[in-house]
């Protein structure tokens, strides 16, 4: 699905893919921003980045629930991933974009019935 928030200078576009189950993401892409090179140009530059996203459940009781926290914290639970090292609001913006997107105001009703 086409996704779309704010970065730390300007708009950032992408594309979320999910699994059939519309439930777990089964890969994120970035293809236009306006962020620093070797910072939050990684959302583009750096695959690694983006695969963490891989097999991430979307939800947690039915709220979009992934969650970017500072690299280096615990990335445990099953909703997040590591921050871009530098990067705090273009990963914020990343995190916001996403769960804009699969909620309410967005995809989620749709994804709620394909899903049941």
């Amino acid at each position: 699905m086409p996704i779309r928030g704010e970065g730390k200078f300007g708009l950032i576009y992408g594309y979320l893919a999910l699994y059939s189950d519309n439930y777990h993401i089964a890969s994120l892409s970035f293809y236009k921003h306006g962020e620093s090179a070797g910072l939050g140009a990684e959302i583009t530059d750096n695959a690694n980045w983006t695969k963490q996203f891989k097999d991430k459940p979307l939800f947690d009781h039915g709220h979009p629930s992934i969650r970017i926290v500072q690299e280096g914290r615990n990335t445990q639970d099953a909703y997040s991933v590591d921050g871009i090292s530098g990067a705090t609001y273009t990963s914020q913006g990343v995190e916001h974009t996403i769960n804009f997107w699969t909620g309410d105001l967005g995809f989620g009703e749709f994804l709620r019935q394909y899903r049941n």
